[in-house]
Order: C-alpha cells, then sequence, then structure tokens
C-alpha cells in the first residue's frame, strides 16, 4: 500500500500543525483525518479504521502515549508515529494567529 492509497489521522493538540501535516500528506493523495486529542482520535478509530496515525506525545485529556496504550488494549494494529512539539511560546502564539 503506498501512502496514496492510505488514511492517515493526525493528532495534535495544535490547530497550525494538524493543518501542516494534513496539507503535505493530501499532497501525496493521503487522505487525512485530524483530531484534537487523543479521546478523540479513539473515536474516530473506532468509526473509520486508519492506515497509520501521527501523533503529538504531548496534549490535554488523553496524550499521545495513553492513546497508543488504549489501541494496543482494543487490539488497534494501527502503526503509530509519535512526535514531540517544542515551541516556545511565543512562537506558538504567532502559528496560531496566523492558522
Amino acid at each position: 500500500m503506498t501512502l496514496a492509497e492510505s488514511t492517515v489521522l493526525v493528532v495534535d493538540d495544535e490547530p497550525i500543525l494538524r493543518l501542516t501535516f494534513s496539507i503535505v500528506l493530501q499532497r501525496t493523495g493521503a487522505r487525512v483525518l485530524t483530531a484534537d486529542d487523543g479521546a478523540e482520535a479513539l473515536r474516530i478509530v473506532e468509526a473509520d479504521p486508519v492506515d497509520l496515525i501521527l501523533t503529538d506525545k504531548q496534549m490535554p485529556n488523553v496524550n499521545g502515549m495513553a492513546l497508543l496504550r488504549q489501541l494496543r488494549e482494543r487490539g488497534v494494529m494501527t502503526p503509530v508515529i509519535l512526535f514531540v512539539n517544542v515551541l516556545c511560546q511565543k512562537t506558538r502564539q504567532r502559528w496560531n494567529d496566523s492558522a
């Protein structure tokens, strides 16, 4: 399966990062779904199985590690890529203001 044939779930509490990942992935032809935390991601995966999950490790509510654990507990073996988003507050605010 190629990325162009895949459904990718992007999970991040930062809207600008969800948008950035979405744009890049959509340009490859992937179908992209987004969630702003792990709880929403779990609901999406239950309703619409995905081929790959990209998730921030640090998020409010259900973080990336908790999401991964809960997916595995439910028998979901979808590949998960965890990333750490470390932005200074000033940069984060500028990005959010421009979104």
